[in-house]
């Protein structure tokens, strides 16, 4: 009977140890910032929009074979003897569904529309789970609306095409045999050796020690209103296309200088912020998915860390030596991309409690976030998966509700395919009037058609040197 009892919790000994991981470097990241002010932008959402005779109890068995599939997905966060880890549960949440058949027309939109925003979804309280949630928005037989909420203690962008790739797969395939899917706790096991974490500690030092001399504050737009009223975040986004004249003509450029595009925009953005701001030195801060491997490709889970890239543009220089500057400072940071941040700043502010992107107690080391993605990769777009636009008979449309976060004064994000470059500024409406920000893209606009031909002319001479 003892041996037997031995047994019995050896086993259950072993299969906590299985199921129980310390959090990696980016979920540490994500669990300082809960319950804090930016604990409302930390999930992602997915919304699309499906057109067609849509089976609804073949999406519901995808939803769950996902949950089921990737096992972070169940995961539960808690401390346990002064550590944060997590668990996995054996179930995931099943899909909603919320039938607005029985309204008038008019009014299942807006009904929707209200159901979807971010007030409106419930706190997640990631103790007890689930960290994903998912609505479908029945509005006629032929017209639904599908809704993701996932925290990102489990989720990041990148993850958004696996999620979409997997329900693709079950959606159409469901009795077909699928091939294991590699989990996040396995994936980021090497990073949570010590040998692996007492090198990004003696890094995190050499990376601080670059940041030392940034502007505090630093720079970005002069606001419309005092920054105490940055209460809310709410956030309105600006979109922009550059012409495709000027990006074969930007193009031309980064073949010449052997510069990648990313990096002749964030040249061309510190001479826009020191138009606006009067500082010669500009921080600008780069969110990078660190997927390194084909087996990370295939992983939910979060994996994105933030770099902080120091760009120069002084009175004197010429508008090549800005953007080689630029190029300069993002290879430099890239070496170290895998260095987490959080040890970046408390490498910089040692003992002192974190905020977002900097010590609580002070400014933030940035207050401009630029972001870049090539649509010509493969598995991109929001949509592919269920239903990606493969199921038959079925049409489907991403859409995001206006209700955006802004986490910065100024995210940029820009998105390339072929030819035609597309921008985004997402800003928050209580420091800034649109007008402001409709004037900060139309300099960049401006600055990014003078760049080829004041290539070696100094900033004085570029086109719309005035932001005026």
């Amino acid at each position: 009977m003892q041996t037997a009892s031995l047994q019995r919790e050896t086993t259950l000994r072993d299969a906590l140890a299985r199921a129980v991981s310390p959090l990696s470097s980016y979920q540490r990241r994500v669990w300082r910032l809960v319950g804090t002010h930016a604990e409302r932008a930390l999930y992602e959402r997915i919304c699309v929009r499906i057109a067609g005779p849509l089976p609804v109890a073949a999406l519901a068995r995808a939803v769950d074979a996902v949950g089921r599939r990737h096992a972070i997905l169940r995961a539960v966060f808690f401390d346990a003897g002064g550590q944060v880890v997590q668990c996995v549960r054996s179930t995931a949440a099943a899909l909603l569904i919320v039938d607005l058949r029985g309204l008038p027309q008019d009014e299942r939109a807006r009904a929707a529309a209200r159901l979807t925003r971010r007030e409106r979804q419930p706190a997640f309280d990631v103790r007890r789970g689930p960290p994903m949630r998912t609505a479908l928005f029945q509005m006629s037989a032929t017209d639904h609306l599908w809704l993701a909420c996932v925290h990102h203690l489990v989720f990041d962008g990148g993850s958004r095409a696996v999620l979409m790739r997997d329900l693709e797969s079950i959606f159409l395939s469901p009795s077909a045999p699928h091939a294991t899917a590699p989990q996040y706790r396995d994936v980021m096991r090497r990073e949570t050796r010590p040998e692996t974490l007492v090198p990004h500690a003696v890094r995190a030092r050499t990376v601080a020690g670059r940041l030392r001399d940034l502007p505090s504050p630093p720079a970005t737009l002069p606001s419309d209103r005092p920054r105490s009223a940055y209460r809310t975040r709410r956030g309105d986004l600006i979109v922009f296309d550059v012409p495709d004249a000027v990006v074969r003509a930007l193009r031309d450029v980064c073949r010449a200088e052997r510069l990648s595009l990313f990096m002749l925009l964030l040249g061309a953005l510190a001479i826009v912020l020191r138009w606006a701001s009067g500082l010669a030195d500009v921080a600008c801060g780069i969110p990078v998915a660190n997927r390194m491997s084909v087996e990370a490709e295939r992983t939910i889970g979060p994996f994105i860390n933030i770099l902080v890239v120091p760009l120069r543009a002084t009175a004197g220089m010429r508008v090549r030596d800005v953007v080689a500057h630029a190029r300069d400072a993002m290879l430099g940071a890239l070496a170290d991309r895998d260095v987490p941040f959080d040890d970046v700043l408390a490498a910089l502010a040692p003992g002192r409690a974190l905020d977002n992107y900097g010590p609580a107690d002070a400014p933030p080391l940035f207050r401009a976030c630029a972001s870049f993605e090539d649509e010509t990769d493969a598995g991109t777009s929001v949509a592919s998966g269920v239903a990606g636009g493969q199921a038959p008979g079925l049409t489907l449309t991403p859409f995001e509700p206006a209700d955006a976060i802004a986490g910065c004064d100024l995210t940029i994000s820009f998105t390339v395919s072929g030819d035609r470059l597309a921008g985004g500024v997402l800003y928050p409406v209580e420091l800034f009037d649109r007008a402001t920000v409709d004037r900060f893209v139309s300099s960049f606009l401006t600055a990014l058609r003078s760049l080829p031909s004041a290539w070696d002319r100094p900033l004085s001479e570029l086109v719309g040197s005035s932001p005026s």
